[in-house]
């Protein structure tokens, strides 16, 4: 299941690439909700939870992934 989860992941990885730049640059608004993409992303980490769940890993956020890309920068 592992293999299925990374293929989803792979999508989240680009949508989020569009979303956190959208969101850093104000254009849409400062809330996610206001992203364009922002209801794809969701649904995607919404969908890859439930494996994770499953799978007995942690969950991930557009939260944490935005924190996480901070760190990075």
């Amino acid at each position: 299941m592992d293999h299925l989860i990374e293929h989803i992941e792979a999508h989240i990885d680009f949508d989020f690439n569009i979303f956190y730049e959208e969101f850093k640059s104000g254009e849409h608004g400062h809330r996610y909700c206001d992203q364009p993409n922002y209801y794809t992303l969701k649904a995607e980490i919404d969908s890859v939870n439930i494996l994770r769940s499953y799978m007995g890993w942690d969950r991930i956020s557009i939260r944490d992934m935005i924190l996480e890309r901070e760190e990075r920068e």
